[in-house]
């Protein structure tokens, strides 16, 4: 038998017994199966949620948690990573704000510094706790940390994170609109980027929080915060010729949809 059709051997006997009423046996058959299975993170998960929620003994939760942060390798990054941020976000269950953001900072300054996951979700508890500047300070120092990497799945999805706090939870448009310009100048070979950029931008236009402009000539010419993004993406940008006749499409289609005459998407 495999490890993975031992795992689901276990969890379907612990689940039996859980649902029997038989927290005492549950736990006997988890410590059992741990065993073989140590070294599964998630299962050990299970296993210390099934201590907090169905023994309701958030103490020996906690040494659990202490225990297996002193004996994890700090070269297995994405399991000290996984396991902090469950840490955390235990502490904050038990309404232990404190300790919960000394195991993000702890995190983020020294274990794993500039790891996304562990970056927005020590962003996404000061959501929770209200605290905006300090969201932006993060936000702020994970952008330039990923740029000064050149970072670019970084530095595309936190600038978008950062773009949508800043234009919708800070009503700081002006302040999001200059993030997206930071990204898509300092990495342009992202399609995904220029893409979501447009369509925040397309958003913001249409609740009126950006606004286009119409030029009077021999031709009336369209433009906005929109088309010059499309624009950057077409002329400025280092993406492939397929990438750019997508982002070419989409430019056609959203003029046909704001434009006032023909002459505008000839134009385009």
């Amino acid at each position: 038998m495999s490890l993975a059709e031992e795992k689901q051997a276990w969890l379907a006997y612990i689940s039996f017994e859980i649902e029997k009423g038989e927290p005492s046996r549950a736990r006997l058959l988890y410590e059992r199966a741990l065993i073989s299975l140590d070294l599964d993170l998630q299962f050990w998960l299970g296993y210390v949620n099934f201590i907090q929620h169905s023994l309701k003994d958030t103490s020996l939760a906690r040494a659990k948690f202490e225990s297996r942060r002193a004996s994890m390798s700090s070269q297995n990054v994405g399991d000290l990573v996984e396991l902090m941020i469950e840490n955390a976000m235990f502490e904050e269950e038990q309404q232990q704000m404190p300790k919960a953001r000394l195991l993000y900072e702890t995190l983020t300054n020294e274990i794993a510094p500039g790891h996304i996951k562990a970056t927005l979700a020590f962003i996404g508890f000061e959501r929770r706790m209200g605290s905006n500047e300090r969201v932006k300070e993060l936000f702020y120092k994970a952008l330039n940390a990923a740029l000064g990497r050149k970072d670019g799945n970084a530095v595309t999805y936190i600038s978008l994170q950062y773009a949508r706090f800043l234009a919708f939870r800070s009503n700081d448009v002006a302040r999001a609109c200059d993030i997206l310009d930071m990204a898509t100048g300092a990495v342009k070979g992202s399609k995904v980027l220029y893409l979501s950029k447009v369509n925040l931008l397309k958003h913001l236009e249409g609740l009126g929080l950006i606004q286009s402009d119409l030029h009077q000539g021999k031709v009336k010419t369209f433009t906005s915060r929109v088309t010059e993004a499309f624009e950057q993406a077409l002329f400025e940008s280092e993406l492939t010729a397929i990438d750019k006749r997508e982002i070419g499409v989409a430019y056609v289609d959203y003029m046909r949809e704001v434009a006032s005459s023909v002459s505008q998407v000839k134009a385009v």
